[in-house]
């Protein structure tokens, strides 16, 4: 028997998200694999939050400044397209044991995109 809850949700305008970050939508896959989540955790990518300079020990800057410095690194970076490279400057190698988390990551939410779930549905057959 599972207790009975709640589950609130909550929706984004990804236009104002996009401005708010000044950051263009082709790249909020990476940028939320940069975020965390259970396939690339933030035990993976301390190493990286610390050389951003958005933790130091177990203190963490407010919310906003976090998203908005991850953001701000994603926007600089010369492609999204070549994950190989996005890992390089995230772990410092491709060949770092966390680059294939990075880019599992990135295909989960592009995957979760009406574009990225129709690309993966015409590949699967």
């Amino acid at each position: 028997v599972f207790p009975q809850g709640s589950l609130e949700t909550k929706e984004y305008n990804l236009t104002q998200v996009a401005k708010g970050l000044n950051l263009s939508p082709d790249r909020f896959f990476v940028l939320a694999a940069l975020l965390g989540n259970y396939l690339l955790t933030e035990q993976d990518l301390n190493d990286f939050y610390r050389k951003l300079g958005v933790t130091q020990g177990h203190a963490r800057v407010p919310p906003e400044v976090f998203v908005k410095n991850i953001a701000t690194f994603v926007k600089n970076l010369s492609s999204v397209d070549n994950l190989d490279s996005v890992a390089t400057q995230v772990f410092g190698s491709v060949l770092d044991k966390r680059a294939p988390k990075l880019k599992q990551s990135v295909q989960y939410y592009l995957n979760g995109t009406k574009d990225g779930f129709l690309r993966y549905r015409l590949q699967a057959t």
